[in-house]
């Protein structure tokens, strides 16, 4: 009985002491707090589309029309003014620059002479239109030319203004040496027709 009482003066002691001990001693309360950040990074991606357009460029040579200058001509009579209005706008019809063939020929020799190098043709066809001499050059073993002959643009194989020339035709010439083909003289001859044809 005397033990239990001291047990609870004891008791009552420490209660006592405990209590003074806590009411001496400020209390202080830590909180934490924990902030997470969520942090986002969002990429954009761009992307450039390139677009390459190729574009092809074709030159096609347009093809020449076929120009002819046909003509009969009498033997010793100088050609009319309708044969010479005719040749003048058969020369200014050649304007195109990639023919390939002229032919020369006429009711002498239906199979006459012929260019086939069309540089040459060309070169031809050129100084009819401008009235201007071009040549001699040779093509097909035979020697061409363009040239002015008593004012008449003549296209000749064989020499220039001659009578010589073995093929020629001055369509504006005021005399009866208007050329020929396929003979041994371009001056008075035999009458005939002829033809130049260009194409």
């Amino acid at each position: 009985m005397i033990a239990t009482k001291r047990l609870e003066a004891l008791a009552n002691l420490i209660a006592i002491l405990l209590n003074q001990i806590l009411l001496a001693t400020p209390t202080t309360l830590t909180t934490t707090t924990t902030i997470t950040t969520t942090t986002e990074t969002t990429t954009t991606t761009t992307v450039t589309t390139s677009t390459i357009t190729t574009t092809t460029v074709t030159t096609t040579t347009p093809l020449c029309t076929t120009q002819t200058y046909s003509s009969s001509f009498t033997n010793a009579v100088a050609p009319t003014s309708a044969q010479c209005t005719a040749w003048g706008t058969f020369r200014t019809a050649l304007t195109c620059s990639s023919y390939t063939l002229l032919q020369f020929y006429g009711s002498l020799s239906s199979s006459g002479l012929n260019v086939t190098d069309p540089t040459i043709v060309n070169g031809i066809a050129a100084a009819l239109l401008n009235y201007s001499s071009y040549g001699p050059i040779t093509s097909n073993g035979y020697s061409w030319a363009v040239d002015v002959c008593a004012g008449s643009v003549e296209l000749t194989v064989g020499g220039t203004c001659t009578c010589s020339a073995t093929y020629a035709i001055r369509a504006c010439i005021s005399n009866g040496n208007w050329g020929g083909i396929s003979g041994t003289s371009t001056c008075s001859q035999a009458s005939q027709t002829i033809t130049v044809k260009f194409s």
